[in-house]
């Protein structure tokens, strides 16, 4: 396979992820970051700032700035340890578990649906890729 097919194939891709994305920004006005960090949160049900920092890959700052946008929308509460007041948790609001699988469950349907909608589509190939694109753009699971 060439290097400009790799290319287009990505592309493709990327450009298609976008705009399954932007829906959700349309529909929920939550942007890509905000909706992985309470999907992030309502699997781990708690997390401090720095731990959320490092699973997005973004500076200590930036989680926070992210962090209190949710929390003005009352998807997510900060609250202080008890031991040490500058420590700051982060819990998912009980908002944010009904956005979060209202945006899931939104997401279940449009694959489901197109998948009925187009008979040819194999959904293991859809499954086998989602599950491997990580190793496939080598990046963290």
């Amino acid at each position: 396979m060439k290097n400009s097919d790799i290319n287009k194939i990505l592309l493709h891709f990327l450009k298609t992820i976008y705009h399954f994305e932007r829906n959700v920004i349309i529909k929920y006005s939550l942007n890509f970051q905000e909706v992985y960090t309470l999907q992030y949160l309502k699997e781990k049900q708690e997390a401090y700032i720095s731990e959320i920092a490092q699973e997005l890959n973004i500076m200590h700052f930036a989680a926070s700035r992210l962090v209190s946008r949710l929390e003005k929308k009352g998807y997510v509460k900060k609250a202080q340890k008890e031991y040490d007041k500058r420590v700051l948790n982060v819990v998912i609001a009980k908002s944010g578990v009904e956005i979060i699988n209202s945006i899931e469950e939104s997401h279940t349907q449009a694959i489901l649906n197109n998948l009925e909608e187009n008979p040819e589509l194999d959904i293991s190939i859809f499954i086998k890729t989602a599950e491997n694109i990580h190793k496939i753009l080598d990046t963290k699971k």
